[in-house]
């Protein structure tokens, strides 16, 4: 009998104060802090349903986003000190595989269409580093890693790309898998005008 693959997810997050500054000229900081707290949520309760996930390690220095994550069972790797992203990154995978995680992935916090099927998607890939773009094919908005220690993230512009030539030079194996719900993330003015058509088009189709 097969052993069953132990998942877990590790979500970076930005302090609430410092978050989607790239909307700054949209909206206030509280309502960026809000709308990056909600994000969170449906995220957190998008893994929560998935019976694939054993754990999800939170990665913040807020407490705030701490306490959310806590309520949702999920355990949280605190950044004493401003980390840069691919560092924390590392630290909080390393974590999860000390704790008996077979397999990581490591997902934004702003996926507002990210399901449960998504995560199977992902999972359902039988590769040692699993790759979802963003919808720019630039971005990394899923990264599934099994068997690859030692991999360095590069999180950053072209991450994508960049993590597809990691994965070659350890020489492990490498799939895209472009699920839907994951290739949306929302950071810029121009995303949030297509999220905002994009709830009202599933608002009129469910009043009809």
């Amino acid at each position: 009998m097969m052993q069953a693959e132990v998942v877990w997810v590790v979500v970076p997050v930005k302090p609430l104060a410092q978050s989607k500054s790239r909307l700054a000229e949209l909206l206030s900081a509280e309502s960026r802090a809000m709308l990056t707290r909600s994000l969170l949520t449906h995220l957190l309760v998008t893994i929560e349903q998935s019976a694939a996930v054993a754990q999800t390690l939170v990665v913040t220095r807020d407490p705030d986003v701490a306490e959310l994550a806590r309520t949702f069972g999920a355990r949280v790797f605190s950044e004493e000190d401003p980390l840069d992203l691919n560092v924390a990154v590392t630290s909080a995978v390393e974590l999860a595989q000390q704790r008996g995680a077979m397999t990581t992935m490591v997902l934004p916090s702003d996926l507002p269409f990210i399901t449960p099927q998504d995560i199977h998607n992902l999972l359902a890939v039988d590769a040692n580093v699993v790759l979802c773009p963003d919808r720019h094919n630039s971005g990394t908005n899923a990264l599934v890693l099994r068997s690859a220690n030692g991999f360095v993230f590069q999180y950053g512009k072209d991450s994508f790309h960049l993590h597809l030539a990691e994965a070659a030079r350890q020489g492990v194996s490498a799939e895209i898998c472009r699920s839907p719900g994951v290739r949306f993330d929302l950071d810029t003015e121009e995303d949030w005008q297509q999220y905002q058509q994009q709830i009202k088009h599933e608002k009129q189709a469910t009043e009809l």
